[in-house]
């Protein structure tokens, strides 16, 4: 064969091995993986109110559980998973902005939303004009998911005000504490709290409300509102108000405990959003050590199994620098973030598209979850988008060292007390 003949020869085998590679790879969807898009996922957190973290512990959780499905061959055959932030800084208007932009990304198949009802219900109507899926780990407003709209876009994974009301007047009952006083926010979260409140008095005659206090956010004094409801003969207090105004309300309470060691101070149970993510201790650590405050949580790290708590801890401070014991007053807006996005990712699979309607109609019918708070036989189904449940929640308190731990004091001596120094 002459020398030019071989040549051609040669470059023709080249460009067969070219062709023959490109259409493996376009019938790969596994090997085509890094040619398509990423699924984005968006996340509105307020990463810019004062005081709180509780978007950082969110975002940790989502961040967790997508290093982790990304790792093991990502959604769709081996599309990766992108978060897109935005920080609605707690302001309802600018939540509802942040909604209209993620809508109008077409990757974005989810939005996970923060830990405050308000701005989360003025962003609900845009999800579903926008047929968006919005995922709630933290918010408890109850009109979130009983907001009467079919199809329903929005799912929840965290306790909401119904299960939280009952939760905490079943606890002040079993205690021998009858006769309640209330502390409500005004807002659509307290609002949505008292009617819970309400309903659930309805079954419990043997129960009595002294007195109701509102509050409107921001507040800086309380103690009035506290002594009202003592001098009506409350021998507990349940509050429904977030950290900014519960801070306030501690400091009052120590300051007449510096004055005076032994004035009567009522028991408090609490909204667990009121105490965690604010980092409450490292401020009010004297009278928390003095008083009885317990909150209502669904998750904490001390109810899990030893290898499966300390398993989570190191991959969490390996990866990002933090101590879930500690850096967030009890972990669970991560752990809510975390078991929602695995779930997500299964849905998005199992509808084998990323349309957000499909995933949608999957997210009824993901099965059998082995998450990080439990194990989720069918976590939401048609007609029921709240993945909570009575039976999971548990109350917690401050430890000595600013640990939040079950207040039976179960599992929380397997963590030694911790130095509060960051």
């Amino acid at each position: 064969m002459k020398t030019g003949s071989i040549a051609v020869l040669r470059a023709l085998l080249r460009l067969a091995a070219i062709l023959l590679i490109t259409l493996v790879l376009r019938s790969s969807p596994a090997l085509a993986a890094d040619t398509r898009p990423p699924v984005q996922v968006g996340f509105d957190g307020a990463f810019g109110a004062t005081g709180t973290i509780t978007s950082e512990a969110i975002k940790y959780g989502i961040d967790m559980a997508i290093d982790e499905i990304n790792a093991a061959g990502g959604v769709l055959g081996g599309r990766r998973i992108e978060l897109v932030v935005k920080d609605n800084r707690a302001n309802p208007a600018r939540g509802k902005a942040n909604m209209q932009d993620f809508a109008a990304m077409p990757e974005v198949v989810a939005v996970f939303g923060g830990a405050f009802s308000t701005v989360m219900l003025e962003s609900l109507g845009v999800a579903h004009e926008a047929r968006i899926n919005l995922l709630l780990p933290w918010s408890s407003a109850d009109e979130l998911i009983d907001n009467g709209r079919q199809p329903n876009y929005a799912f929840r994974i965290g306790i909401h005000d119904d299960l939280s009301a009952l939760a905490m007047l079943s606890r002040a009952r079993e205690h021998g504490y009858k006769r309640i006083g209330l502390m409500v926010a005004n807002s659509g979260w307290g609002r949505s709290n008292m009617s819970a409140f309400e309903r659930h008095l309805k079954k419990m005659p043997d129960m009595k409300v002294v007195g109701i206090d509102w509050h409107n956010a921001g507040t800086t004094s309380l103690i009035d509102k506290y002594d009202r409801l003592q001098q009506a003969g409350a021998q507990a207090i349940i509050l429904v108000m977030t950290g900014r105004e519960l801070g306030p309300l501690l400091r009052e309470v120590g300051e007449r405990l510096a004055v005076n060691s032994t004035p009567a101070v009522l028991p408090l149970l609490t909204h667990g959003g009121g105490v965690v993510g604010w980092r409450l201790f490292d401020a009010h650590s004297a009278v928390l050590k003095r008083i009885d405050l317990c909150a209502a949580q669904s998750f904490s790290l001390f109810r899990l199994p030893p290898s499966k708590g300390e398993a989570i801890v190191a991959k969490a401070r390996k990866a990002y620098g933090i101590d879930l014991y500690k850096d967030y007053d009890g972990p669970v807006g991560f752990a809510n973030a975390y078991d929602l996005m695995h779930i997500l990712a299964r849905a998005i699979d199992l509808a084998g598209s990323a349309e957000r309607s499909k995933v949608r109609d999957a997210l009824e019918n993901v099965r059998n979850y082995d998450g990080l708070m439990r194990r989720y036989a069918r976590p939401f189904e048609p007609g029921r988008h709240e993945a909570a449940s009575l039976a999971q929640i548990v109350f917690t308190r401050f430890r000595a060292d600013g640990v939040l731990v079950p207040a039976d004091g179960a599992g929380a001596s397997r963590h030694p007390p911790l130095s509060r120094q960051r």
